[in-house]
């Protein structure tokens, strides 16, 4: 494999910049994370959406 010159700047770049990545998913969700189902309530797609939002509020906290 052959490393060209925007290979090995990307690279860097990624070294250089994944400290302050880590740092900024510490304390992730800080807020309250809304889902928009874009459908009326009581149909599929709501029971569903609000089965999948239990089981994130189990996962994130």
């Amino acid at each position: 494999m052959k490393i060209t010159r925007r290979f090995g700047l990307a690279l860097a770049a990624t070294m250089l910049l994944s400290p302050f990545a880590a740092h900024a998913a510490d304390d992730y969700p800080s807020r309250a994370i809304k889902i928009v189902i874009p459908y009326g309530a009581g149909g599929t797609t709501d029971t569903s959406a609000r089965q999948l939002a239990s089981q994130a509020e189990k996962l994130l906290g």
